[in-house]
């Protein structure tokens, strides 16, 4: 404990330092400072506040500081102006004012381009980083408001993120964003946006690898917890990139490079019990799964999908019973409870699709888990009538030798074809074994036929 006289001397000598150094009257008055409070309160969930700020300095700079800003000479306020601008466009867009936000990223990125007598605000490859961010983000506002040329901010992002080369796991993100746009592309009809969506995402997922394997390291350095999340985030957006890949080589009809894809991929599906942001793996799961069982691979579907109810909440027994009791119905959700019924019952829907499809047992307990759910007795029953449409022809005919007649009719259908002159001897014998029900006979009678 520090004695009182020594305290009060300490408080003396403070004192004494506050006379003789005194703090300038511009302190926290100057146009560093409001850009640096401003991003302070971007942070804190404060944009209205913020942009305030950025406005304030913009404002200086334009009339107090030999401005407009495109006109500033030294790097310094070059920087400074490029900071409040980048600023701006961010609060702005956090507001939903997308045109203002726009405009304000094009003045900062006007400041980053080459200009005789001008210097560009950072030294190389700072400046690629900061053109790449802010490229970026004017992408996802020209996205929001409908804009054309979203897709060139997106490449430009790229673009620039690969020249700064430095940090994989951003370079990554960067492409994956443009090649989703242009997977996008190729879903509504335009094929040839297929040919720069495959390599995009060829090098976002080497990128990410990259990124996977650093980051890996600096865990083993620093201990488990310390880089989780980051990790956790690295194979998100590497599955993400993984999943839209496969998506294009199966829009182009490639199931080899497809199924190549989905190999590749399936070691990127997560643990439930330990995954974070369990929802959006939830549905990424989801699309996985699709892909999967459009190249006939049921069983991973069947996994990914019951990875995807899992992740959004689903649980088996007696918890499912006690959860669907908890619930109860849709309207007193929550709309995260709502999120999360909303992605068990997709997933629970296309379980027993995939189940009937693949003739494996297990679609009525999959149906029993749906009925649980709340707000969804109207899709459970729709959905039992569309098992019932597309279940097996051999599951709807009550015979028992119904399959045994199959095969010999489809023979006669197809030999009836070949040999036109015996059409109504075929007709009458497929006749008269559907009513015996001795398909046999009807392919004695053929190849007798035959050898005559």
């Amino acid at each position: 404990m520090t004695p009182p006289i020594l305290w009060e001397a300490q408080k003396q000598v403070k004192c004494l330092e506050s006379k003789l150094y005194p703090k300038p009257e511009t302190w926290g008055k100057e146009p560093s400072d409001w850009v640096r409070l401003g991003v302070q309160l971007l942070k804190q969930g404060k944009p209205a506040e913020a942009n305030n700020l950025f406005l304030k300095t913009i404002d200086f700079l334009d009339q107090q500081e030999g401005g407009p800003i495109e006109r500033l000479l030294a790097r310094p306020l070059r920087a400074l102006a490029f900071d409040a601008l980048e600023g701006a466009a961010e609060s702005l867009a956090a507001m939903n004012d997308f045109v203002a936000a726009l405009e304000n990223g094009r003045r900062a990125a006007s400041l980053i381009q080459p200009t005789p007598g001008m210097q560009v605000p950072f030294p190389e490859p700072e400046c690629s980083r900061r053109e790449g961010l802010l490229n970026l983000s004017m992408g996802h506002a020209a996205e929001a408001m409908g804009a054309k040329d979203a897709l060139r901010f997106f490449r430009l992002a790229a673009q620039a993120l690969q020249r700064h080369g430095k940090d994989p796991a951003l370079e990554g993100a960067a492409v994956l964003e443009l090649g989703l746009r242009l997977v996008k592309e190729c879903e509504e009809g335009d094929l040839e946006s297929a040919d720069l969506a495959v390599p995009a995402l060829e090098h976002a997922t080497s990128c990410l690898k990259t990124a996977q394997g650093r980051c890996s390291r600096r865990q083993s350095e620093a201990g488990q917890g310390s880089t989780e999340h980051v990790s956790q985030k690295l194979r998100w957006r590497e599955l993400q990139a993984q999943v839209a890949l496969c998506s294009v080589h199966q829009l182009r009809g490639d199931v080899a490079d497809a199924q190549e894809v989905l190999d590749a991929s399936k070691h990127l599906l997560p643990n439930e019990n330990t995954v974070t942001a369990a929802l959006e793996w939830a549905e990424l799961c989801g699309k996985w799964a699709f892909l999967a069982a459009k190249v006939g691979r049921l069983s991973d579907a069947e996994e990914a999908l019951m990875l995807k109810w899992k992740l959004s909440g689903g649980k088996e027994g007696d918890d499912a019973t006690n959860q669907g009791t908890a619930r109860g119905e849709d309207k007193d959700l929550s709309p995260v409870q709502k999120r999360c019924a909303k992605l068990q019952q997709e997933a629970l829907q296309s379980l027993a699709l995939v189940k009937q499809k693949a003739q494996n047992p297990g679609v009525k307990d999959v149906m029993s888990l749906l009925e649980q759910l709340p707000g969804t007795s109207e899709a459970t029953q729709e959905m039992k009538r569309h098992l019932q449409r597309v279940a097996p022809s051999d599951e709807r005919k009550p015979s028992g030798n119904s399959k045994v007649v199959s095969d010999p009719i489809r023979m006669c259908t197809e030999w009836s074809t070949l040999h036109k002159g015996a059409s109504l001897v075929v007709l009458a014998a497929c006749l008269v074994s559907l009513l015996m029900n001795k398909a046999s006979w009807i392919w004695d009678l053929l190849q007798n036929q035959t050898v005559t």
